[in-house]
């Protein structure tokens, strides 16, 4: 059963306690720093730019909260990212997923609602249609502290959604009361400041392999990837030929990351970087760039190591990309250096 699109336009102009009018901003779907290749379908989808401040604004609407709107069907297996800092003093943090225009109104249809109750250290689950439905709870992680940041992922299953905190397994799910895929508002009140609400792209089933959009990676762009791994798995980078240039393991037995370099199908070095700051079942994030004198590696945000590997053109080296063996990839992006098209 689908949803009815009640959303067809792409922005709202509102004015609310004689404020000039101002649009519902769109919700970002990529964290690169201009354009982005997305998966879609067999191949990519190309967005020039983001659609809204990097840095989420609050509007005016609803009392000066944060309001989006996002402009394609959330589809399942996709994922909304929230990451902010909740003032120490707040006894009011909830959000909400709204299927209904305006969305500021008590009575729109919250198909998924999230607030917390500091008074008993919970938070409260439920969706509003023509009514409250029976309240769901789940325990506050020791994760969320107030005045410290926090990073929320909600991850929008066919059957439900499954909420994690910082990174670490799921600490909370919430059964669809109502279709998910839908276009929808999301709204955030509190007294919160918000650094980051986007959404990502839909889950990639492994194994999985296709050629990288723009007919492969040029200099400096950047592959982003957000993985959840139940044990080892392998990362590897062929040529048009389909040859193996970079083969880059993440071995949880032996706590080891490593990356050969292939040339004519031959393999050349094996080199191991330092560390292993991989857990299974939390959720992690990986960068791979090629700058030039080998493939640059980040988890988390964090420089891990440049695998080395002389080449001129990168774009002959990193034509498709393989993923395979114990991980799932919630998040997949490309991000180039240059302007692609």
């Amino acid at each position: 059963m689908n949803w009815p699109q009640l959303l067809t336009v792409v922005c709202l102009i509102t004015t609310v306690n004689g404020q000039d009018p101002e649009p519902i901003p769109p919700l970002n779907d990529h964290a690169c720093p201009r354009a982005a290749w997305l998966p879609e379908g067999d191949g990519f989808r190309y967005e020039e730019g983001q659609k809204s401040n990097v840095v989420p604004k609050k509007t005016f609407m609803g009392g000066h909260e944060y309001q989006y709107i996002y402009q394609h069907n959330l589809n399942y297996g996709q994922t909304l990212y929230f990451e902010g800092n909740l003032a120490f003093d707040n006894n009011r943090f909830e959000m909400n997923i709204i299927a209904t225009s305006p969305p500021h109104v008590d009575d729109a249809v919250r198909i998924f609602h999230f607030k917390l109750l500091s008074d008993t250290n919970r938070f409260a689950l439920n969706t509003f249609n023509n009514g409250w439905g029976d309240e769901e709870h789940c325990p506050i992680p020791t994760g969320f502290v107030r005045s410290e940041r926090f990073n929320l992922k909600f991850h929008v299953t066919e059957e439900s959604f499954k909420i994690t905190m910082n990174g670490a397994s799921p600490f909370c799910e919430y059964k669809h009361r109502l279709p998910a895929n839908i276009y929808c508002f999301i709204n955030i009140l509190g007294k919160v400041e918000m650094i980051t609400m986007r959404a990502g792209a839909p889950m990639i089933a492994t194994p999985y392999k296709t050629q990288l959009p723009n007919n492969g990676l040029g200099l400096r762009d950047r592959i982003f990837l957000g993985c959840v791994a139940t044990g080892s798995f392998e990362i590897n980078f062929s040529n048009i030929k389909g040859e193996l240039t970079m083969q880059c393991g993440f071995d949880f037995d032996g706590k080891r990351i490593y990356c050969i370099d292939y040339y004519d199908g031959r393999s050349h070095e094996t080199q191991f970087g330092d560390g292993f700051p991989l857990k299974t079942e939390w959720e992690f994030e990986l960068d791979f760039i090629p700058d030039g004198s080998g493939l640059v590696l980040s988890i988390n945000n964090q420089y891990y190591k440049n695998f080395k590997r002389e080449s001129d053109n990168p774009k002959e080296d990193y034509v498709n990309i393989q993923i395979e063996k114990a991980v799932s990839v919630y998040d997949f992006q490309v991000c180039p250096h240059a302007r692609s098209p």
